[in-house]
């Protein structure tokens, strides 16, 4: 069935009709303007937006306690499924004798039959006896993991609707930031993020599943975690959940307790810095889960991710069609001197573009003038940085870079030579056998301009083993943890890392344990 929010499109055909693929209809979904739908909300419009993609009728978050506390906040779901829209329609709780408002899931809810994430107004979907595992994508022909066979099995392929979350929060919310975006979209979670374009830095929580590295897919080129971990983090946003694990400092930071089930474990610290590959799997296929903020939670986390959470050069490229360098960085330099560097933009566009920047807060950086100013296609524009650093200590700012489509930031960074690392700050070994021996393995990063030498520092029953006594600048090296308890208990251990310098670094880790019989049951998320 197509279907429209607006009464008339310009098409060749409207109302109905039919043909040898199906009896197609198009039919109003909801009131516009798209404010209107807002007109009983108190002052006329919501407090926060929640957007839910691929709703089906399980784990709405109509039901989470967090919007449900909110007396203000308003849901937008997109369920591309006939019978379950129709399910979700009927959640609107009103007399059935009573008019109920067009598209009302709730009294703070509207639910559009739409798929989401692509650019076309409607696209083939493949739907799948077990329609929960319905999808934008094709199936593949090989194993199903733990899902039922009945997943992989299409029954049927439909034309239904299709928007892009840009045209949702350009044009519907008229660029009102989202509070948090919900997408369960079968292997095509990464599609509908990409769909917001420059609108992206209007979404604040993000939750999205993909499959582990390591098992065959569901869906037809359907990414993996390491790409949607990748892309999210080059994005500005950092991974906070994963699977049914989590981070309770995050959690408690965000204020997001109600959105988290009881099932979900805590997750270290140490899973932000090695990505998906803290993930097991025993051949089957799981799902991973993202809840990621757009601010920065941790600080010290920073140089673990490749970016420091700013587009790639290929997305800035993709998003405003500028090009320029990640970053411009001072290696040498000495304190009361000044030295220039050049920022280079260079417009890739079709079309002349107007730009203009914003002066770095600190004062150590400078620039001229900010004056906004035109680049035709192909054309460059060197804007000189001025460092006036009146001390050898690091500093690091951004230059806000503003275009018609958006705005992205370049680091200025000057460096001094010093010896650091970065560990995970926090290991739980879970459940273990006595007499046996446990073993977890941890990234060390070389974060420092010069190369690090290392001595450890452990109390039975935990030791430590490393492949090399010292890390490179920039590289890393994994090293073990060992685990050799003698008794049934619980174990609270602190390991220290001493660097070359003399200087030891916080290396907070707490050690926890119980053993309670021969049995290891150790706990890690299933893949």
């Amino acid at each position: 069935m197509r279907l429209s929010l607006l009464p008339i499109l310009s098409h060749a055909w409207y109302g109905w009709r039919e043909d040898e693929t199906g009896i197609y209809a198009e039919v109003q979904v909801a009131s516009a303007p798209f404010k209107s739908n807002f007109a009983h909300l108190k002052d006329g419009k919501p407090r926060r937006i929640w957007i839910e993609v691929g709703a089906h009728v399980w784990e709405n978050l109509q039901y989470s306690p967090e919007f449900g506390r909110s007396e203000n906040d308003f849901l937008i779901s997109f369920e591309p499924l006939l019978d379950k829209y129709a399910m979700l329609l009927s959640e609107y709780k009103a007399d059935v004798t009573e008019r109920r408002p067009l598209g009302f899931q709730h009294q703070r809810g509207l639910v559009f039959p739409f798929a989401v994430g692509c650019d076309d107004r409607y696209t083939p979907f493949t739907v799948t006896t077990y329609d929960m595992c319905s999808t934008v994508l094709g199936m593949t022909s090989g194993s199903t993991g733990y899902w039922p066979e009945a997943c992989s099995n299409a029954v049927d392929k439909r034309m239904v609707p299709c928007i892009t979350l840009r045209h949702v929060i350009e044009s519907w919310l008229s660029g009102q930031e989202v509070f948090y975006l919900k997408i369960d979209a079968q292997g095509f979670d990464l599609n509908v993020v990409q769909s917001a374009g420059p609108m992206l830095r209007k979404v604040e929580h993000i939750e999205l599943e993909g499959a582990c590295d390591r098992v065959s897919g569901l869906y037809a080129s359907a990414p993996n975690c390491s790409t949607i971990w990748n892309h999210m983090n080059r994005a500005g946003y950092l991974c906070v959940w994963m699977h049914d694990i989590r981070s309770p400092e995050v959690k408690q930071a965000l204020g997001m307790d109600a959105l988290v089930s009881d099932r979900m474990r805590p997750w270290t610290s140490a899973g932000f810095g090695h990505g998906c590959s803290v993930l097991r799997t025993d051949q089957t296929m799981d799902v991973i889960r993202f809840l990621s903020p757009k601010r920065k939670v941790f600080d010290h986390m920073a140089p673990q991710f490749g970016n420091n959470g700013q587009l790639s050069r290929d997305e800035r490229v993709q998003l405003y069609g500028i090009d320029c360098e990640d970053q411009v960085m001072w290696h040498e330099w000495t304190p009361g001197v000044e030295s220039v560097q050049d920022l280079v933009l260079q417009n890739v566009a079709l079309v002349t573009q107007k730009v203009k920047f914003k002066l770095p807060p600190t004062k150590e950086f400078d620039m001229p003038y900010p004056e906004p100013f035109k680049l035709a296609p192909g054309m460059k524009k060197v804007i000189p940085i001025s460092f006036r650093p009146s001390k050898y200590v690091p500093h690091v700012d951004r230059v806000q870079i503003v275009t018609k489509g958006g705005s992205f930031f370049v680091t200025v960074k000057a460096v001094v030579k010093d010896v650091a690392l970065s560990v995970p700050h926090f290991l739980d070994f879970g459940l273990c056998p006595t007499m046996e021996r446990s073993q977890q393995q941890i990234e060390v990063y070389n974060t420092g301009t010069l190369k690090a030498s290392m001595k450890w520092h452990a109390r039975p029953p935990f030791t430590v083993r490393c492949p090399a006594p010292a890390v490179e600048v920039g590289q890393s090296v994994r090293c073990t943890i060992e685990f050799e308890p003698k008794t049934a208990s619980v174990f609270d251990g602190l390991i220290a890392c001493e660097v070359a310098s003399g200087a030891s670094i916080a290396v907070d880790e707490d050690d926890e344990s119980s053993a309670r019989s021969p049995e290891a049951l150790l706990w890690g998320s299933r893949c």
